[in-house]
């Protein structure tokens, strides 16, 4: 906006602005987003196998990056548990709309579920995540949605968030990706032979795939005028 402005070119009439006023991340590498882009700069690994989660052999034996547990209960969904990390002692505007971006939210409970021969509880499906963490937030439920579109998720939320400021519908939004590790999710990729098992090496020449992560963040944004 300001090398356009030098320029003598302005937002289009009726077009509001959009800013960044906010955000925050829980990653594999703590807690922070400076935390997270410092590992990235001094080209630290903050993977590990998942060793001891009750996995397969083959699974647990294969890198990712786990975001730290801190004191969760075990009975705790990881999905449920990056949020509440990455929402701890941190207010949101009463009045943001929620945007919440996942691919495949809590399926470790889904997993679980199946396995037990029971049916999924419907509070764990996508649907239901936008109402939970707006309860959790404070916001209202009416101007929660989830967006759900694979690895563009969070991606299109922003794009559907800041689209809805500059045309004025609403003035401030709340964009949440979230997504975790879990056995369903690596079995997947590891299936289609996608997951490096010496972990990822996106520049080497004989690099064999990915090292799939987990993490939470938050982008708040708002209309220049607010």
């Amino acid at each position: 906006p300001a090398a356009l402005a030098e320029r003598g070119v302005g937002m289009p009439a009726g077009v509001s602005e959009v800013v960044l006023v906010g955000q925050g991340l829980v990653s594999a590498y703590g807690a922070g987003v400076e935390r997270c882009a410092d590992g990235l700069l001094a080209g630290r690994r903050a993977y590990r196998t998942g060793a001891g989660r009750g996995w397969p052999a083959a699974l647990e034996q294969l890198p990712a990056g786990f975001a730290p547990r801190g004191g969760r209960a075990d009975g705790e969904s990881p999905f449920h548990g990056l949020l509440e990390d990455l929402f701890a002692g941190v207010s949101v505007p009463a009045d943001a709309a929620l945007f919440v971006a996942t691919t495949i939210g809590a399926v470790d409970r889904l997993e679980k579920s199946v396995l037990a021969g029971a049916e999924p509880p419907e509070t764990e499906s996508l649907s239901a995540i936008p109402a939970w963490l707006a309860a959790r937030l404070g916001l209202e439920a009416a101007r929660a949605q989830v967006v759900s579109s694979a690895c563009a998720s969070s991606t299109a939320a922003l794009a559907l968030a800041a689209s809805a400021i500059r045309r004025g519908e609403i003035d401030c939004a709340l964009v949440v990706g979230a997504d975790a590790v879990s056995e369903f999710v690596l079995s997947g990729f590891s299936a289609l032979m996608a997951v490096d098992p010496g972990g990822a090496r996106p520049f080497g020449e004989d690099r064999k795939g990915v090292t799939l992560g987990e993490a939470a963040a938050f982008a708040l944004l708002t209309s220049r005028a607010r």
